[in-house]
């Protein structure tokens, strides 16, 4: 009716329940490792994320101080071509005025009854 319970086969239960047991410690230590380095990496992602979100923003902030002094050279260049072009303009035209002014003339005397007239009239 039942059969003897044979002491090697409980033995080789004990074992194959101690091994079972082992096996399973092994996988949640591993499954609780596995989620600290998801947490760590997550983590990690996070603060990359945020240093790429500063980062973009000082790369903005840079583009537009360069942009800036870049239209201020371009209207201090265009400044100093006006004023040199208006230097050369006023010479010019001061020398091509002195050209073309009329000098009165002056007829030298030559007696001294010329010079007497001459002196009379002025």
């Amino acid at each position: 009716m039942s059969k003897p319970i044979n002491n090697q086969a409980i033995a080789d239960l004990n074992a194959e329940v101690n091994e079972v047991t082992r096996l399973l410690k092994t996988n949640v230590e591993k499954i609780v490792d596995r989620g600290e380095r998801i947490d760590n990496l997550h983590e990690r992602s996070a603060n990359l994320d945020n240093n790429a979100i500063r980062f973009q923003k000082s790369a903005v902030d840079v583009k537009k101080k360069a942009r800036c002094r870049s239209i201020k050279m371009n209207l201090f260049i265009i400044l100093a071509v006006c004023m040199f072009f208006g230097v050369l303009a006023g010479i010019l035209v001061g020398v091509l005025h002195k050209d073309h002014e009329v000098k009165p003339t002056t007829v030298a005397p030559t007696t001294h009854s010329s010079l007497l007239l001459h002196a009379l009239r002025i």
